[in-house]
């Protein structure tokens, strides 16, 4: 993560040109396309009514929704002051969110937002390593926060679905499994134990100060799983402007599993496998295929458009004062 975010930086990074390096890019973006593809494909009649639903979408759920949107910048901001020793402005600091969001619409894995964040802490101050440190313990905060409120839902989203619960022998056993897998990728693959080692190195010294300060690691847990929280609010106040009705925390349990499920892809901001899951979740549910189908194109026209243009005028302020 933070070598990647230094190589979008300095632009120095030298990528790998060997055919193994292209594979292990390309592979995940296959996969995430043809799930995608095999979800949504059985949806395909009925998207002309999914767009027109938007149109007529309930006011005061619509007002709800452009308001949730608007709180996971604030939720950044708060998460990224607990991550940092120095005071920093929360209304610029929401402002550099947003212009991260604008950049994270058009780039893989949010690299270019994270970018734009250790700029805005070096230029208030912070030292270049401790500034890529912070942003690095700022994200992977709000990861595991996330699966934590997944775990935390994961009742309701299977009594919704209706899932048969493995015994606890075979879920001991996938896990292991899964464990043994990525350990042997892990020990294998010398790029992987480098960037670990690397990435434990720079955060070790973050995360050593956070910690003992309760203040800092309250602002960093509350911003991170406000981030999810918000997300997910506003996926449900899109649904239920569109007529669609399921419970909430199912809604909230099916958008943290599609927006993990999203992470593993490359596109930017999971785009076609969270709308691919997110639409198969509300159809599972009972929504409506047209109120499904308009509550994604909402909730995307909210989350990764909308952001767009008010990120670029928050860049170009940002830029004219300096502070990135």
């Amino acid at each position: 993560m933070l070598i990647e975010l230094e190589a979008t930086r300095r632009r120095t990074l030298r990528v790998p040109t060997g055919g193994l390096a292209r594979w292990r890019r390309g592979v995940p973006l296959v996969l995430a396309i043809g799930v995608a593809a095999w979800l949504v494909a059985p949806q395909v009649g009925d998207l002309p009514a999914g767009f027109a639903a938007v149109v007529d979408a309930r006011p005061g759920w619509l007002l709800l929704a452009v308001i949730a949107a608007v709180l996971p910048h604030v939720a950044s901001a708060i998460a990224l002051q607990g991550a940092v020793p120095a005071r920093l402005c929360y209304l610029r600091t929401t402002q550099v969110q947003v212009a991260a969001a604008s950049a994270t619409a058009v780039t893989p894995a949010g690299i270019a937002g994270m970018a734009i964040n250790a700029r805005y802490l070096e230029r208030t101050g912070v030292a270049r390593d401790q500034a890529l440190a912070a942003v690095a313990v700022a994200r992977a905060s709000a990861f595991v926060v996330h699966l934590l409120t997944l775990a935390a839902l994961s009742p309701w989203l299977i009594d919704r679905l209706g899932v048969t619960v493995p015994t606890v022998g075979r879920l001991v056993a996938t896990a292991a499994g899964i464990a043994v897998l990525v350990a042997t990728v892990a020990v294998a693959c010398r790029a992987a134990r480098i960037r670990a080692a690397q990435l434990l190195r720079r955060a070790e010294r973050t995360v050593g100060q956070v910690a003992p300060d309760r203040g800092r690691l309250g602002l960093l847990l509350a911003g991170s799983f406000a981030i999810s929280a918000t997300r997910a609010l506003t996926l449900y106040a899109c649904m239920r402007a569109l007529e669609g009705r399921a419970p909430l925390l199912a809604v909230a349990a099916l958008f943290l599993a599609a927006e993990a499920a999203g992470a593993v892809a490359t596109t930017p901001a999971g785009l076609g496998v969270l709308d691919a899951v997110t639409l198969t979740g509300l159809g599972a549910f009972g929504v409506v295929p047209a109120s499904a189908i308009g509550a994604v194109v909402l909730f995307r026209l909210l989350t990764v458009w909308g952001p767009v243009v008010p990120g670029l005028l928050a860049l170009r302020r940002l830029r004219r004062v300096r502070l990135l």
